[in-house]
């Protein structure tokens, strides 16, 4: 357990998570217990006075914030393969952000406890835990200015005309039954798409018009149609969406997307950052578009563009996966996002490395759930030992039952069973309202409390980042590594001989991904000779390309005919091996005392 940080300190006020939180509190309330921007910059600044890290500003938002990277690493971090590790890659989501911060505490406090033999004598660790400082300072900020989060929207501070009228900012969701927070609006008409839970009529689903399901409810973010274009709170204040500003992809004429691709200062100095960095083998991050509990699959190719992974390189992603099952877990993970302008993706298929996503916690499974599974199970496998009971129920008589509308609300049902069981006030109960945009309909505001379903209780933090932490310190250690065979030094004829050399890789994880490779992003693999004046290259190039290198023991050969001239005033060859991502390995070939002597 590392030790006590300056965020650290100030998160023992208020490190419990408060349920329970009235109206007039809710425009200040935030997260309570999550670190607010002045908090991790404090930490950062922190960490950074120590010998192992250091401090970089990436950038400026819009809005003046600096975008911060720490740099760790024993010694200097751009001649060692590196890590760059992102926290709340989704704005609205402060668990990366938290995560990132308690994961480089660790990482120093084992540089501190085992100098010499810690992770940061063998890599650097580039961490970025607020990707989108204004996004992220308007999600921690208060529930209101975040709202529309719930319907995706993690943005930054720049004026979108999102409904394409002319306008920007003008139709923002707004405070209709006096609560201090925006949430949703649902208004009867049995021409709706939705419908009530049967097992809670407190959660919408969609209608299924196949099976003849009437629809009850139009629904709509809680507001006022501004602009009069029939639709309420589409077009609030900003933004970008970082996670959708990238080059893969990339959503065309959407508005939280930006005017183009890396549009944003914030995207530009990550993307900058990043390519000017060939020592980066992999990219960690806290984002939704989860690919470890959700592991990609290859799927071919549909046209020139790739937007599927190598056949290759999917075993690699599975067996990740995997780990991350049993080092974190990944039951009742939720699907992963779009990789519509997402950062995971980009930084695979564009920027050419190894990409992890994860979200870091989602609402478990709820316990009562687990424990009706388990004994349905056991009446069921009761069930089958009556081989002659052929008496089958009658589901036409269980319209209602949630097993038979397709698992719909499923999620939300599992939502608010694990606030009740945790006394977390997450919902706010459908209330009717009179609405000028609706006359002589029934209004109805209410809904899931904003951010509140995304993020664990504060007291949970601490336990999430040592696992990921754990699971961090796993997959680093399957990184490729390489290591010379002995050499080979053959004496053909005087003063002549044969150099050979081989290269293995002794990693689990190959030298580069296939998508890497063919990206042509990253710095080749190559072998390089250094000769003195007395050692003279008859065949062969000082430098060979060694081209991808399979994990768990892929190897290359090369070799050289060599002449030893006079002076002969060297005794070794130089031998060195590598690229940035990978790292370098050196050898010294003694030459044979007798050539030496030869030459002279």
């Amino acid at each position: 357990m590392p030790p006590p940080t300056l965020r650290s300190l100030v998160l023992l006020i208020v490190l419990t998570w408060s349920v329970a939180v009235a109206p007039s509190d809710s425009l200040s309330s935030g997260l309570p217990g999550y670190a607010t921007s002045a908090e991790i910059e404090a930490s950062l600044s922190e960490l950074a006075q120590g010998p192992f890290a250091r401090l970089v500003t990436l950038g400026e938002t819009a809005e003046g914030r600096p975008i911060r990277l720490l740099a760790l690493s024993a010694g200097e971090p751009e001649w060692k393969p590196a890590v760059l590790l992102l926290g709340s890659v989704d704005a609205a989501n402060q668990v990366g952000s938290e995560l990132a911060l308690r994961i480089a505490e660790r990482l120093v406090a084992d540089a501190q406890a085992n100098q010499g033999d810690s992770l940061l004598e063998k890599l650097t660790f580039y961490i970025l835990p607020q990707p989108s400082p204004d996004a992220s300072e308007r999600a921690i900020a208060s529930e209101r200015a975040i709202a529309q989060s719930t319907l995706g929207m993690a943005l930054n501070s720049r004026q979108v005309d999102a409904d394409r009228d002319g306008q920007t900012d003008e139709d923002p969701g707004e405070d209709l039954n006096g609560d201090g927070l925006v949430t949703s609006m649902r208004v009867d008409d049995p021409s709706g798409r939705w419908r009530a839970h049967p097992e809670d009529s407190r959660i919408l689903v969609l209608a299924d018009r196949e099976k003849n399901e009437p629809g009850q409810y139009h629904l709509y973010s809680e507001g006022i149609d501004n602009d009069q274009d029939e639709a309420w709170g589409e077009d609030g204040p900003g933004g970008v969406d970082f996670n959708r500003n990238f080059t893969f992809q990339y959503p065309y004429f959407s508005g939280d997307a930006g005017p183009h691709q890396v549009s944003e200062p914030e995207t530009r100095a990550l993307a900058d950052f990043a390519m000017s960095r060939p020592n980066i083998f992999l990219v960690f991050s806290f984002a939704p578009q989860d690919n470890l509990t959700k592991p990609w699959k290859s799927g071919g190719q549909e046209g020139r563009i790739q937007n599927q992974i190598s056949e290759d390189d999917a075993p690699y992603y599975q067996f990740l996966a995997d780990l991350y099952a049993e080092e974190v877990g990944k039951e009742n993970a939720p699907e992963a996002a779009s990789n519509d302008g997402a950062l995971v993706p980009w930084a695979y298929f564009h920027y050419g490395r190894w990409s992890l996503g994860t979200r870091g916690w989602w609402i478990p499974k709820p316990q009562k759930e687990s424990d009706d599974e388990k004994e349905s199970g056991e009446a069921e496998g009761a069930l089958e030992k009556k081989p002659n009971d052929s008496k089958e129920p009658d589901d036409s008589k269980k319209p209602h039952d949630s097993k038979k509308i397709d698992d719909r609300g499923r999620n939300d049902l599992q939502a608010l069973q694990w606030m009740e069981e945790n006394g977390i006030d997450g919902f706010v109960p459908w209330t009717e309202v009179d609405h000028p945009d609706f006359p002589g309909k029934r209004v109805e505001v209410g809904g899931f409390r904003p951010l509140l379903r995304v993020h664990p209780p504060s007291n949970q933090l601490e336990a999430l980042a040592e696992k990921h932490h754990a699971f961090l310190t796993k997959i680093v250690g399957l990184r490729a590594r390489l290591e010379f065979e002995p050499a080979k030094l053959e004496r053909l004829g005087p003063g002549l001989f044969r150099l050979t050399l081989a290269v293995l890789n002794t990693g689990y994880l190959p030298t580069a991904s296939q998508m890497g490779k063919r990206s042509n992003q990253l710095q080749r693999l190559g072998i390089e000779l250094t000769l003195s004046d007395s050692v003279e290259l008859i065949t062969g190039h000082r430098r060979h390309d060694l081209g991808l290198l399979a994990g768990s023991g892929g190897r290359v050969e090369k070799s050289w005919l060599l002449r030893i001239v006079p002076p002969g005033d060297s005794s070794v060859i130089q031998v060195r091996a590598g690229e940035p991502s990978v790292g370098f390995i050196e050898l010294e070939v003694p030459i044979p005392r007798r050539e030496a002597s030869n030459a002279n």
